[in-house]
């Protein structure tokens, strides 16, 4: 059962998201997709990681000043407790065991990106914030209809949303890595 305030958390983190990446200006457009199973899947295109690489100075923003790496520092803090406390096991495109385990590290990852999304970055690197709270909770609202897809046994957008996922994955790890995020830099 469903708790009334999950619900009002849910709502508040994903407009949270709809600003972030509004805010963000990422230059892509989003597009909504449906798949051969009936659902929709939105996804969310940015900049390729070999662009935004290719427009990146030759070295870290990060080192910049002490007011990027306080919010490498305090970031790092937070994406370390998740990734320790998230279920890594590899469950591959089986909707039972992703049903067992995709749920509470949707509810994680939301709280941390809730978390994340508080800190605020100095303007060294407050685009890029920006694009790493974007990617996150893109990632963290894919899980969530990961879990969704599972219960209801839709392997097709099972299919779809880990193609999707890994994509986003790719582009996270490319900029937090970028700006010197580590533990950051990558879900799990």
């Amino acid at each position: 059962m469903r708790n009334i305030g999950d619900g009002r958390r849910l709502s508040a983190v994903l407009a949270l998201g709809a600003v972030g990446l509004a805010m963000a200006g990422c230059g892509g457009s989003g597009s909504t997709q449906a798949t051969d199973s009936g659902s929709s899947q939105t996804t969310v295109s940015t900049k390729a990681p070999a662009q935004a690489q290719a427009q990146a100075p030759a070295t870290s923003t990060t080192q910049s000043s002490p007011a990027s790496a306080g919010l490498v520092t305090r970031a790092e803090a937070i994406c370390s407790r998740l990734n320790e406390t998230l279920t890594v096991a590899h469950v591959g495109l089986d909707p039972r065991k992703i049903a067992a385990s995709v749920p509470r590290n949707a509810a994680l990852e939301l709280r941390a990106v809730e978390e994340l999304s508080r800190l605020r970055a100095p303007a060294t690197l407050a685009a890029d914030w920006r694009k790493i709270i974007a990617y996150r909770f893109v990632l963290a609202a894919e899980l969530s209809r990961l879990a969704s897809a599972s219960k209801a046994g839709k392997t097709a957008s099972i299919r779809a949303l880990a193609t999707s996922k890994k994509r986003v994955h790719r582009q996270l790890s490319a900029l937090a890595s970028r700006d010197g995020f580590t533990a950051c830099a990558h879900v799990g």
